[in-house]
């Protein structure tokens, strides 16, 4: 039969907390992780920076729906000479997403 070296049912469990800044200097895509300091971002995904936090980016708006039945693939601006547009491509097929 198997039994422990020590008996430990008397011990607390140990553990150890950190705490980590915001990264309010905002998205850093120059350095590499050792030499990044901790008030960096890696990425930032709907998130944007504060001066003293980090603040989520709300929800979403459906723009320009009825598209086809593919995800859009690529927006585009194009800039003519009196008119602007957004063009959305999906599917192969390129649609007017101004509106």
């Amino acid at each position: 039969m198997l039994q422990p070296l020590a008996d430990n049912s008397r011990k607390s469990p140990v553990s150890n907390s950190s705490s980590t800044p915001a990264p309010v200097r905002g998205w850093n895509a120059k350095d590499s992780l050792a030499d990044m300091e901790e008030d960096w971002a890696i990425t930032l995904e709907n998130m944007f920076p504060n001066l003293t936090d980090v603040e989520l980016r709300g929800g979403y708006t459906s723009h320009s729906t009825g598209n086809g039945s593919g995800a859009v693939e690529t927006l585009v601006e194009y800039s003519g000479p009196s008119t602007k547009k957004l063009l959305a491509c999906a599917g192969g097929v390129i649609y007017d997403a101004s509106a």
